[in-house]
């Protein structure tokens, strides 16, 4: 058995409806060497009375002393890691199987980097020939495309979290998309998979995420990601940013609008 030491970072905010059935299929993994860094983001309902009633010391609770929003709150959890650690992102509303973490761990121990899931095959058929052909092209497929990868159930190492700057406080909606546009091309063994092991399982709730219920600014976000198939983004001038975006916006409706009809 691998002895990885995951890390696992997860976002609540008025989660009482899903929290405990995660909590529990946590607790329920069969690899144990684990600490999961849970952040609440102010909640105003029983969130932190039923975090309260799992008294496990690898349960680390940070509580936001204002709404930071779930950008702003993963930042804050990875603050708390240790330099070298193994980081899985997980959401609230997701179950997963009791072997997860263990699978996990054992790509990690194998040198993988970066462990993207997705449930179509086919994604992982393309990205693993663009990587290889040039990270840079397979950010921009997954850009014009539309993010394919279940956000929830990304994986990578500390330092290349770092290398890439970590999350970028800008994106409120398709946070994590953007993030792996800018590990992708830094990353040296990412593993891409379409697994049943490794996808987790939606836990229903009464109320609509925000991202469920904001498409339009979902599609806004991640072309925004776009930028990313530069060396230095950064460098890129307001006015061209501005350009770039009035080009590929209606290339990637387009190709949206052929991928929710076809695929």
């Amino acid at each position: 058995m691998p002895r990885i030491p995951l890390c696992l970072v997860c976002s609540v905010y008025n989660a009482s409806e899903t929290v405990s059935l995660f909590l529990a299929s946590i607790l329920n993994q069969s690899y144990t060497y684990w600490v999961l860094y849970l952040v609440d983001d102010c909640s105003s309902d029983e969130t932190l009375s039923i975090i309260n009633a799992f008294p496990d010391n690898r349960i680390k609770l940070i509580c936001n002393p204002s709404n930071l929003g779930l950008t702003r709150s993963l930042i804050r959890a990875i603050e708390y890691l240790p330099t070298d650690a193994f980081i899985l992102r997980l959401d609230v509303d997701e179950l997963h199987c009791s072997d997860y973490l263990f699978n996990i761990a054992s790509l990690f121990s194998r040198g993988h980097d970066l462990i993207l899931v997705t449930p179509k095959s086919y994604v992982v058929h393309i990205s693993r020939i663009l990587h290889k052909t040039s990270p840079r092209l397979l950010v921009l497929f997954l850009s014009l495309w539309g993010n394919c990868y279940s956000h929830g159930s990304s994986s990578y190492i500390s330092s290349l979290y770092h290398s890439a700057h970590g999350y970028n406080k800008i994106f409120y909606l398709s946070q994590d998309f953007d993030l792996w546009m800018r590990l992708l091309p830094k990353a040296s063994n990412p593993y891409f998979t379409a697994s049943d092991k490794y996808i987790s399982s939606q836990i229903s709730r009464s109320t609509p995420s925000l991202s469920s219920s904001k498409p339009s600014f979902q599609f806004f976000f991640s072309l925004m990601a776009l930028h990313n198939i530069f060396k230095r983004p950064d460098r890129l001038s307001f006015t061209r940013k501005v350009f770039f975006f009035a080009f590929f916006f209606p290339i990637a409706l387009s190709i949206r609008l052929v991928r929710s009809v076809f695929f």
